[in-house]
């Protein structure tokens, strides 16, 4: 494996099933920096498989975080987290857990509620970098919207 980020263990919190595919060129993109990519959908599934599975959101992420022994767990857009299910998540692994917020359909006090639980934030403008950085926060760092062809 090669890439700047060889073996690194990704769990991407994502919408796998996206119409628009870009969850999975998100996945390919961290492959290709070496990352070994898990994904996980938190969205309710419908159909006999899903009521058999069963577990909550919250349990299903944390069995997959286990599973993977991700070194970071990715959230896409906030995922249908909230702080305090990322907080009890974080107790049973030594995962780093970003947020990655790649469109304006957050608004800026969600952002500021979910930041409390996270290890590091990624947003998509300088402006919310500025807003978002200091005191009890973690690092905020521009991540500005981009393509993997």
């Amino acid at each position: 494996m090669s890439g700047p980020f060889a073996g690194t263990r990704v769990l991407l919190v994502d919408v796998e099933n996206d119409p628009t595919g870009h969850a999975g060129l998100r996945k390919r993109a961290l492959e290709r920096l070496g990352c070994v990519v898990a994904t996980s959908d938190l969205r309710e599934k419908k159909g006999l498989l899903s009521r058999w599975r069963g577990g909550s959101s919250q349990e299903r992420l944390g069995k997959a975080v286990l599973q993977h022994q991700a070194q970071l767990v990715l959230v896409v857009e906030g995922a249908e987290l909230t702080a305090g299910m990322i907080t009890s998540l974080k107790r049973d692994s030594d995962a780093v857990w970003a947020a990655w917020f790649i469109g304006e359909t957050r608004s800026l006090p969600l952002m500021e509620a979910l930041s409390v639980a996270y290890d590091v934030l990624l947003v998509p403008g300088t402006d919310l970098v500025e807003h978002l950085r200091g005191g009890s926060r973690p690092p905020t760092i521009h991540l500005p919207p981009g393509c993997d062809p």
